[in-house]
């Protein structure tokens, strides 16, 4: 009788869904409700295996329907491709993040939404005493609140807010007041920007835009053609590069213009040649956006 009981609940154990791990965790009462009434979702919940779901609390769902956007969770699609991205492939126990960041496949694989190859990443790192699970650049992370809630198939992490899925790159340059991204918007060079699968773009800071526009439009030492150059050469095209892929020895990609740069770190900073990065990893639909410090000129157009 005993082997019996032992063996019936060891079964139990072992057929644990992620959706019966959700049920059992009170503080995810209200996400179980929005799974139940998603069955494409409920059915990706019930099946899937090796995954990590980053799961918004009852609390994170109130405030964000509290909040003045709060509507948008009426929207069975928005809400539908918000839960896919959540759940990340791989099972990624607490232990595995740390100070550097680390970057994850997710389910959103909508063309509609995401226009990155094998699933739109998400980033997790470790932050002073936190833990940030983080989407879209234009938006803050969310912090897990409740970690390492395994069952056979992954693990889930408690989260404290809604995480916004990435955005375009012109919605994330608004959104971080980047002028320089919002001038290339304005002046009708976005089109490039926003269609190419994969892209590692590499912008100008506001600071080092204001000499392009200087040079340009005032000085007039930049010809249009050189504009278009340096356009060109801010973006990486078929390869989505976290600032974790660069190198201390340096990592030579081609740009869109068709000239080389060097991805390099130097005492712990990024660099793209010469120029450093001083914001890195926002997350976007399409790829991944790094701003740079200083203008990095491309061969054929003079720096001064």
């Amino acid at each position: 009788m005993k082997s019996f009981l032992f063996l019936t609940l060891a079964t139990a154990v072992l057929s644990q869904s992620l959706l019966d791990a959700i049920n059992a965790i009170p503080d995810l009462s209200t996400l179980a409700g929005f799974i139940e009434r998603d069955p494409t979702i409920n059915e990706t919940y019930s099946t899937a295996s090796n995954v990590t779901l980053f799961a918004p609390s009852n609390e994170a769902f109130a405030a964000a329907v509290a909040s003045p956007v709060g509507y948008l969770l009426n929207d069975p699609d928005i809400v539908h491709q918000a839960l896919a991205y959540v759940l990340v492939n791989g099972t990624w126990p607490s232990t595995a993040f740390s100070t550097v960041p680390s970057f994850y496949s997710s389910f959103l694989t909508n063309s509609s939404w995401t226009n990155v190859t094998g699933g739109a990443p998400v980033e997790v790192v470790v932050e002073g005493n936190d833990t940030v699970f983080r989407g879209s650049g234009a938006f803050p992370g969310s912090k897990i609140v409740s970690a390492d809630h395994a069952f056979p198939g992954g693990v889930v992490h408690v989260i404290d807010s809604l995480t916004n899925t990435p955005a375009n790159i012109s919605y994330t340059a608004a959104a971080i007041n980047n002028t320089a991204l919002l001038t290339v918007v304005n002046a009708g060079q976005i089109g490039p920007f926003e269609s190419p699968h994969d892209v590692t773009f590499l912008g100008l800071s506001n600071d080092a835009f204001s000499e392009v526009i200087d040079r340009y439009y005032v000085k007039k030492t930049l010809s249009y053609d050189d504009l278009q150059k340096i356009l060109l050469s801010s973006r990486v095209e078929g390869q989505v590069i976290f600032s974790t892929g660069w190198t201390t020895e340096g990592v030579s990609v081609e740009t869109a213009l068709g000239t080389n740069v060097t991805l390099k770190i130097v005492n712990g900073t990024n660099y793209v040649d010469d120029a450093p990065v001083v914001q890195k990893d926002l997350l976007v639909a399409n790829g991944v956006l790094h701003l740079l410090g200083s203008v990095n000129y491309p061969p054929g157009v003079a720096s001064q």
